[in-house]
């Protein structure tokens, strides 16, 4: 894990001097989460507000087991987020996000959390965004802290 997000990191740097100025962009991940989660597919919409931020909507698959053969579906979400980005570039660089999720693992539970990141559109519209996050999960008898590590590819315009 630690190698992918070095590598994308790199990426992201040496790439950054031809970077596209997307209004709307579509990608899909995988989260690294530790607490109430332990891993989680998504597949996520990101669109410009204004020159220096942006909202996003996701839905979420959070499997079960390890490995494509075990991957079975233990329980889904769906997000939204408001992110402010520090540059005058909307949904290009480092942001900063509010978002809230609620997850139907086997009880219902809600989850707001904070999350920093940095995305990368190149001039064909071929993103790449890393992200980190910490959040607190509410649920009946199981309220915890929760947050992970992910990598987004995806596509802009």
């Amino acid at each position: 894990m630690k190698r992918i997000l070095l590598i994308s990191s790199l990426l992201v740097i040496l790439l950054n001097s031809s970077t596209f100025a997307a209004q709307s962009m579509v990608t899909g991940g995988y989260d690294y989460s530790f607490g109430l989660k332990s891993s989680v597919f998504d597949i996520e919409y990101s669109s410009e507000i204004t020159d220096s931020s942006a909202w996003a909507v996701r839905i979420e698959d959070l499997p079960t087991g390890t490995g494509s053969s075990s991957h079975s579906t233990n329980g889904i979400g769906a997000g939204i987020s408001y992110r402010g980005y520090f540059n005058p570039t909307v949904l290009t660089g480092p942001y900063w996000a509010l978002g809230i999720d609620a997850i139907s693992l086997a009880i219902f539970t809600v989850d707001p959390k904070i999350e920093l990141g940095y995305f990368y559109i190149s001039r064909k519209g071929i993103t790449i965004g890393i992200r980190s996050y910490i959040g607190y999960a509410i649920a009946t008898g199981a309220n915890t802290f929760d947050g992970g590590l992910g990598l987004k590819i995806g596509y802009g315009w």
